[in-house]
């Protein structure tokens, strides 16, 4: 399916598959809860292993994002972005641009994305997250992450990673500004569950 969507000359090296549902043909990225824990609880009964983090991802501009995940309460980086605006030096910092998607609203409720994704300057984010003059999005949760399988095509290697995250999302000026890290703050618990296949040797972030 990648060298389909994706040959040896192109630029993609991410590949998702997005579980949701449609209205219309609009597609809703929000899979429910009811279908999030039968996945998870379904991939943990093939004894698959797990790994369970707390994410914060940041759209500052330009498709440039920076991502911060902790595996552990004792790595509280979220919190010292909040704090001090700071981006930590091993969060990842790049640029996703969409190359386009296959929907398909009469069949199944799926969405098939295809992007590239590259390391971006830090220099450049960090200006974004300290420019308190544009709004950014925030979307912080918790992500449960397995790894299928590792294929091996010809010379090329193809990573496929089954991600669910359950997140919320806010836009602000800053962290703060959003919202979403107060306690007590109302919002609605989305869903996303992406199967990804990706090509390492691609990827620099």
């Amino acid at each position: 399916i990648y060298r389909a969507v994706a040959p040896p000359s192109s630029d993609i090296n991410e590949l998702e598959f997005r579980l949701g549902n449609y209205r219309g043909h609009s597609f809703n990225a929000d899979a429910g809860l009811h279908v999030f824990s039968n996945i998870i609880d379904t991939y943990r009964a093939r004894g698959l292993n797990m790994r369970s983090s707390s994410i914060l991802t940041v759209n500052l501009r330009d498709d440039i994002r920076m991502r911060i995940e902790e595996d552990s309460p004792l790595q509280p980086r979220i919190r010292e972005f909040c704090l001090s605006e700071k981006i930590p030096a091993d969060a990842a910092v790049y640029t996703k641009t969409r190359k386009g998607d296959t929907d398909f609203p009469e069949r199944y409720p799926v969405r098939v994305s295809y992007s590239r994704e590259t390391a971006t300057d830090r220099s450049l984010a960090q200006a974004a997250v300290k420019d308190h003059g544009l709004k950014k999005n925030y979307r912080h949760g918790r992500r449960y992450s397995f790894l299928c399988e590792v294929v091996s095509v010809g010379e090329r290697t193809y990573n496929v990673i089954l991600d669910c995250t359950v997140l919320h999302m806010a836009d602000g000026v800053t962290l703060r500004d959003s919202g979403i890290m107060r306690p007590g703050h109302v919002h609605l618990d989305r869903y996303e569950i992406e199967l990804e296949v990706s090509r390492p040797d691609m990827t620099d972030i």
